[in-house]
């Protein structure tokens, strides 16, 4: 990086935590409102953010949305903090793999109701120390304009990404925790390779975009809804959708209810 670009980051990471110092303030002042009115034990306080950020790892630095919508760890990964008092009586760290995606499922089943249509995974079996199994991997999809779309496998051992040029990465987690190395062109990672590539088919109801703009559906088994600049688009199963032309869906679109209903 030129020292231009150092000063930048530098600049940028000095006022991101000089805009926490805020919110952490803001956080106290509502456990001790909990406190204070005895609900504080019935209540389950998530600290957690909508993506991670890149001060110049991999070359990415400075400003703009591209320092948060790669498929690296930095950008992936975020904090994720949970206090539930009736549930964790200390402090602990859990290294098994959560996503924002399961706040909706655990929030509905500590209120006793249902979450239709909703992703993810109830928490409570880790919180409360009861879990036997848990999810090994989960999906990384990326479809705004600015770099090439790209859908992702994040598992406890590696990270697959394959983009919609064609390209691929390959990290090894444990080897390479920092992913500066891409194995995907090394002979001796083929059965690795063949492996992840499987397992993403299965996960990834992905939108990939060419430099045509139109859109397609790869290897899908559900419907998709996807990000474009020509705005919110759903596209069915083996559906070929040209951006320009496309209808904007929403709820109210019979195409979305006969989706959710699992007849297409």
């Amino acid at each position: 990086f030129s020292s231009s670009t150092t000063q930048r980051i530098d600049i940028l990471r000095r006022n991101q935590l000089r805009s926490l110092q805020s919110v952490d303030d803001a956080v106290g002042r509502l456990v001790q409102a909990l406190s204070d009115t005895g609900r504080l034990e019935n209540t389950m306080i998530v600290f957690t953010s909508d993506n991670g950020f890149l001060w110049g790892e991999h070359r990415w630095g400075g400003t703009g949305d591209r320092n948060k919508q790669v498929a690296y760890e930095e950008s992936i990964r975020t904090p994720f903090v949970v206090r539930y008092d009736k549930a964790v009586s200390t402090a602990r760290t859990d290294p098994r793999l959560v996503t924002v995606m399961d706040l909706a499922p655990t929030w509905a089943a500590l209120a006793g109701v249902g979450a239709p249509g909703a992703e993810g995974v109830n928490l409570m079996p880790l919180l409360d120390q009861s879990a036997t199994t848990w999810r090994n991997d989960f999906l990384v999809e990326h479809g705004l304009t600015g770099f090439p779309a790209y859908c992702a496998v994040r598992s406890t051992a590696d990270l697959y990404v394959q983009y919609a040029t064609g390209e691929e990465e390959l990290y090894d987690l444990a080897a390479d925790p920092h992913e500066l190395r891409n194995l995907a062109a090394d002979p001796r990672q083929t059965t690795r390779l063949a492996a992840l590539r499987a397992r993403l088919t299965l996960l990834k109801i992905c939108v990939v975009f060419d430099i045509g703009d139109v859109a397609h559906v790869v290897d899908a088994t559900t419907c998709a809804w996807y990000y474009g600049k020509h705005g919110l688009v759903m596209a069915l199963p083996g559906e070929h959708v040209s951006l320009p032309g496309a209808v904007i869906a929403s709820p109210h679109d019979d195409r979305y209810a006969r989706c959710l209903a699992g007849n297409d």
